[in-house]
């Protein structure tokens, strides 16, 4: 089995990003201190899927850590748990395909490419990696231990997709919102409004910083290229529920929830530990995104895992 270490470039190290480059919704003091001390947070990869380059990050020594990103997010998501826990792990965050700086599919855009691209990325660490994912990389996480139970060590799943049936309200919002025809001429006000309305939690700044975020798809001047085949990942996300599968599940696994989680129902998550004997986290204050909100406590919990 190739290493992690077969991915990265025979180059040397290079900073993950410089300060100027620090996505606005990462306000983090830590993560900023490594970058302006101008030490590298991970050294730069591929991995290829299926005719996909998708970029890696890896960083530190250790166990081995997976981080898989939500929708519309990218590898850029798990900086922050990279600078707190590189001292202890081994920590790779990869852009899934058609995210990032990924190349698009050439077939179509669904989560089984996505699926594939965390499997390989965890047939290429020396051991089975603790996955931490979130959101929509919750969903694919447990997709691929379900269809590959052995390449797993341990899941740690922030607010994970594929719980609950999606009202049809909210499907056809999601698909209006995600409409390439309709999001190129809508204006950023609007676009960051319907973001609100969809993913953000009343009072809570990161996620107004979060839906200012999805303005990349509005701005890039790859967005018609990109939103079409990203909408068909959003009708696959609606059809496949995994909810009846997961007694199914054989990979010991930790859920996170967000009390005040607006996107994933914190009871969903709850409901979803007690069918395969998960521990169940609460946290109170905190919406969709712990690892963004609160990521001091998110490393704890992510610590506790890969010490278990």
């Amino acid at each position: 089995m190739r290493g992690v270490d077969d991915l990265i470039s025979l180059a040397p190290p290079v900073a993950f990003a410089t300060p100027a480059e620090v996505p606005a919704h990462l306000d983090d003091q830590q993560l900023r201190a490594v970058l302006l001390s101008g030490r590298p947070v991970g050294e730069r990869g591929t991995i290829e899927v299926d005719g996909v380059t998708c970029p890696t990050i890896t960083a530190g020594a250790g166990r081995e850590l997976l981080c898989v990103h939500g929708l519309g997010h990218d590898a850029w998501d798990w900086a922050p748990l990279f600078v707190r826990c590189s001292s202890q792990a081994r920590l790779t965050a990869i852009d899934l395909p058609g995210f990032g700086l990924s190349s698009r599919p050439a077939r179509r855009w669904d989560l089984a490419i996505l699926v594939d691209a965390v499997l390989a990325a965890a047939h290429r660490c020396t051991a089975p990696p603790v996955v931490v994912a979130s959101s929509l990389g919750g969903h694919v996480a447990l997709l691929a231990a379900l269809e590959e139970p052995r390449a797993f060590a341990r899941l740690v799943l922030s607010a994970p997709g594929g719980l609950i049936d999606v009202p049809a309200t909210m499907q056809a919002m999601l698909r209006a919102y995600y409409g390439v025809d309709a999001m190129v001429q809508r204006s950023e006000a609007d676009i960051v409004g319907n973001s609100r309305r969809i993913f953000a939690t009343a009072g809570l700044a990161i996620d107004d910083a979060l839906a200012a975020r999805k303005l990349a798809v509005h701005r890039s001047t790859q967005a018609r290229a990109f939103a079409v085949p990203f909408a068909d990942v959003v009708d696959d996300v609606f059809r496949h529920v995994v909810r009846s599968q997961l007694p199914e599940l054989r990979v010991p696994t930790v859920i996170v929830s967000g009390a005040r989680d607006v996107v994933v129902p914190p009871e969903a998550c709850a409901q979803a530990a007690r069918q395969v004997g998960a521990r169940f986290v609460s946290l109170e204050g905190v919406g969709h995104c712990p690892h963004l909100e609160v990521p001091d406590r998110f490393a704890d919990i992510v610590r506790e895992a890969f010490a278990a």
